[in-house]
């Protein structure tokens, strides 16, 4: 049995018994207060308190559950609103016409104002009184307002909420796949050039041995957590780079300018990483032509900014409606989706194509908030 499942509901339940408690509690007193200063001392005003906080359950309770199970358009829910709206002012205006007969007949102690409004309701045709909306609709919508608003506020609060948490499950498991993956090709290689180098230089081959370690420990270990030392993140792309130029030898450029950081910036897993590697996917590894890849990574001012730079043939060009493919890894969507998440409102992100070049500019604050 999932106890855990069933425990939250339970939560759940009593955090909204908790809240519709209060309001029911908070609205009662609303209408006794208004009714009694309005009519007096007569013990019968609870007949009107009474006829309201009906219609005020009856909103309550049932306008916002239907609409929580509806799936509808905006149009169509607009519509399932103003229907139920309009039958329950049906039912108010009967409600209050019958509540005022009954008052009239019994009360004796009431004020003259409270008077004038009974002979308004009493004295004329009851069914055209009533509907007049422009005098009593206000009355009819401070229940409505009473009863609905609180509780779509808190239900539109709750599903953004949901919606957030499904969100960031959603790129935990997409990270988790990717932290997950070592790519085949990509290892292959490695390890075969690294062969081929212990046997011409011993030395410069257990050092490769060593980075490729540390970048499969990152992968296995470090990116674990939800945000990492900046540095850490740099020598994980430091050894990469180190391997790719291993793998590609002379016949690809890869130029790398990295920047010391302080121990105390942290950054998210694996984000840089994404648009390095897409360098090396749609460059070389998609035509040998493409043999130029910078990459520039800075921190200053707890500003982390990144430039990344390869070249295109013509003919291979992206469609920069297409991004979404061209950035591979978990995709410029996710990419885009992870910083969103993590750095809402503080970062940049620039993709373009200017002559054989494709370039990706990024700029993240990192200081904690």
């Amino acid at each position: 049995m999932d106890f855990e499942g069933v425990w939250g509901n339970i939560k759940v339940y009593h955090r909204n018994w908790i809240f519709q408690s209060i309001l029911l509690v908070l609205v009662f007193f609303i209408f006794v207060w208004g009714y009694s200063e309005a009519i007096g001392d007569e013990s019968l005003f609870l007949l009107f308190v009474a006829k309201d906080y009906f219609v005020f359950l009856l909103c309550f309770y049932f306008l916002p559950k239907r609409l929580i199970k509806s799936k509808s358009s905006a149009i169509k829910l607009a519509s399932i609103v103003a229907f139920w709206f309009f039958l329950f002012y049906f039912v108010w205006c009967f409600l209050t016409y019958a509540t005022s007969f009954l008052f009239e007949k019994f009360a004796t102690n009431y004020n003259e104002h409270f008077n004038r409004f009974l002979n308004v309701i009493l004295k004329g045709n009851p069914a055209i009184t009533l509907l007049d909306f422009v005098r009593f609709g206000p009355d009819y919508m401070g229940i409505f307002i009473l009863a609905v608003g609180p509780q779509w506020i808190r239900l539109a609060i709750e599903d953004h909420l949901e919606n957030y948490r499904l969100q960031k499950e959603n790129l935990n498991l997409e990270l988790d796949f990717l932290k997950s993956q070592i790519n085949p090709h990509f290892l292959f290689n490695t390890l075969n050039n690294i062969y081929l180098l212990l046997q011409f230089d011993p030395i410069k081959g257990k050092e490769m041995i060593l980075r490729l370690t540390g970048l499969m420990r990152y992968n296995v270990f470090e990116s674990k957590n939800e945000t990492i030392q900046l540095y850490k993140e740099l020598i994980y792309i430091d050894d990469f780079l180190s391997l790719m130029r291993i793998r590609y030898g002379k016949q690809v450029t890869i130029k790398s300018s990295i920047g010391k950081v302080t121990d105390d910036l942290e950054i998210i897993p694996l984000l840089i990483i994404s648009f390095v590697e897409n360098a090396f996917k749609h460059g070389p590894d998609k035509d040998p032509a493409n043999d130029y890849i910078s990459v520039d990574i800075q921190a200053a001012d707890q500003l982390l900014k990144v430039n990344i730079v390869n070249t295109i043939q013509r003919k291979l060009q992206p469609n920069i409606a297409s991004q979404k493919e061209i950035i591979g890894g978990i995709g410029i969507v996710n990419v885009k989706r992870r910083l969103e998440l993590h750095y809402p409102r503080r970062y940049g992100l620039e993709i373009g194509v200017k002559d054989n070049l494709f370039s990706v500019n990024m700029r993240v604050d990192l200081k904690k908030k």
